[in-house]
């Protein structure tokens, strides 16, 4: 049975990275997820490979082989337990098919453990990604000794049991959370910006951590000596035998315990639906509102409860924010330039505004607005509402999340940059001005191209033609936009440039919102 149990849990992984209408999943399409996935496994094989390459020798030369060893298991144990946490969650308390296989004369333990199986062999691969450039590295650069490398590959052998504990710890936390909370997908949401939060914190970090690894190692063997799990990790990988000793006791006795523990706290927490309680009546008045203002409420409330809608659509919000904070940590390097090439502080300001616009564009809350109302559109179609307010209240949808999104860059920009006051007006309207011709655009080009008989409501977000042709066209007129107005820098003062650019940009949006409001709506009724 177990057996059973675990290739079904292994052909649904599988499956489900080829979403959407089975009619779809040709071999093409999944030769194509495949490069895809081997793509990104090159990457970061040779990401980690290029960084443990330069790390190496200068540990070396420091006579500190067990830091390298102990900033690659943490490193390997890190990525195993943020990428494993919600598929951990997933898979024990909160799969689909719980309820189906419990009510089945089937053993709970052996659900349980093949469950766990299946994300244990997740996490030996999210390990590989570490440990196969790592050992690489060592043998090619290291003073390889056999017990040296038997000891590396036990504790690699044993990392993902102990990784594995812990993600099941804080599964089990998290899904004891989303239990008594009502909106569960903010969860989800949280945890996905903390993962792309770090991944971009690492990535620009790691340029003046190498840079500063060549001229000092002695910050890094400070900390690694200084945290204990860190050196003890080090010294069992080192081939040391008390330590090793210890990390193999640890993970036998923690992944008993997990095991233990799971089995008592499994049926309970996969059973438990508290966050399904009927919700207390509460008597109050109602505020009449505009169809406008309701079908707007409406398209926002469901962005918020859909985590694949925010993180798929509006990713592009947070690219947003990285520049402006950077310059505002440091601005030396803008400033001399400025300084020393008097033309280029004049095109400063239409820089920043080009760098938002080409963020904004990749931002599609429009996009796939129209396509989101698949098969329920009957339903927006029967009210009594003009279908004018309907378009324009997915216009409005997209600006209102963007456009504060869009003041706080321009006001970062503003601050880092040192502009004047009139600049920082103008780029102020010059973004919000972008992100009218963005939303109005990603509106037209979904009423262009809708795509209604979706099953998963990623699809239209991720993998229509509505969503290309916007992000396309929203980076045309970032381009033309842009680029205009910082050539005009060149001749005329910033602010000028950038009203210009303001103009062009509302210029767009008048002319979009005409053919809207006239064949957009005979387009959209046509649906």
């Amino acid at each position: 049975m177990l057996s059973i149990l675990l290739r079904a849990r292994l052909s649904a992984l599988f499956h489900s990275l080829f979403s959407g209408n089975k009619k779809k999943r040709t071999i093409p399409m999944m030769l194509l997820f495949a490069f895809v996935f081997l793509y990104a496994g090159a990457a970061f094989l040779f990401l980690f490979g290029t960084v443990f390459a330069l790390l190496l020798p200068p540990l070396i030369e420091a006579d500190a082989l067990p830091a390298f060893f102990a900033l690659g298991g943490a490193a390997a144990f890190l990525l195993m337990l943020l990428g494993n946490v919600i598929f951990t969650k997933n898979q024990l308390y909160t799969a689909n098919d719980n309820e189906f296989l419990l009510a089945m004369p089937i053993p709970p333990r052996t659900i349980l453990l093949s469950r766990l199986i299946t994300v244990l062999l997740t996490s030996f691969a999210f390990e590989a990604l570490v440990a196969l450039p790592m050992l690489v590295v060592y043998l090619i650069f290291g003073d390889v000794r056999l017990s040296v490398l038997l000891s590396v590959l036990l504790v690699f052998l044993l990392l993902p049991f102990l990784a594995q504990s812990v993600s099941a710890l804080l599964a089990y936390l998290i899904a004891r959370i989303a239990a008594r909370i009502r909106r569960k997908n903010l969860l989800t949401t949280v945890f996905s910006l903390l993962f792309l939060g770090i991944y971009f914190f690492f990535m620009f970090g790691l340029d003046g951590f190498l840079e500063g690894l060549f001229e000092d190692v002695s910050p890094i063997l400070h900390f690694v000596n200084g945290f204990w799990p860190l050196a003890a990790l080090g010294s069992a990988m080192a081939g040391r035998l008390l330590p090793l000793l210890g990390l193999v006791l640890l993970s036998l006795g923690i992944t008993a315990l997990t095991l233990v523990w799971l089995s008592h706290s499994f049926l309970r927490t996969a059973l438990e639906n508290r966050g399904a309680e009927s919700i207390r009546y509460r008597a109050r008045t109602e505020r009449r509102k505009t169809p406008i203002l309701a079908l707007t409420l409406r398209e926002l409330r469901h962005l918020g409860a859909s985590p694949g809608y925010i993180m798929n659509a509006g990713i592009g919000l947070l690219l947003l924010l990285i520049p402006p904070v950077f310059l505002l940590v440091d601005n030396s390097l803008i400033m001399m330039l400025a300084e020393e090439l008097p033309m280029l502080a004049g095109i400063i300001p239409a820089i920043a505004g080009a760098i938002g616009a080409i963020c904004l564009s990749t931002v599609m809350f429009s996009a796939s607005s129209v396509s989101l109302e698949g098969r329920a559109l009957w339903i927006l179609r029967t009210c009594p509402v003009p279908t004018r307010d309907i378009l324009l209240s997915k216009i409005l949808f997209h600006m209102i999340p963007t456009a504060p999104f869009s003041l706080v860059a321009a006001i970062l920009f503003a601050i880092g940059l040192r502009m004047t006051f009139a600049e920082s007006i103008m780029l102020v309207l010059f973004l919000l001005a972008y992100t009218a011709a963005s939303a109005t655009f990603g509106l037209f080009a979904n009423l262009l191209l809708p795509k209604m008989d979706w099953k998963n409501e990623l699809v239209p977000i991720k993998q229509s033609g509505a969503t290309f042709l916007a992000m396309l066209g929203s980076g045309v007129i970032a381009a033309v936009g842009s680029g205009m107005s910082v050539l005009l820098s060149l001749l005329l003062p910033a602010a000028l440039s950038l009203f210009i650019g303001t103009l062009l940009f509302l210029g767009v949006t008048a002319a979009l919102l005409a053919y809207i409001l006239h064949g957009g709506v005979k387009q959209f009724e046509a649906l």
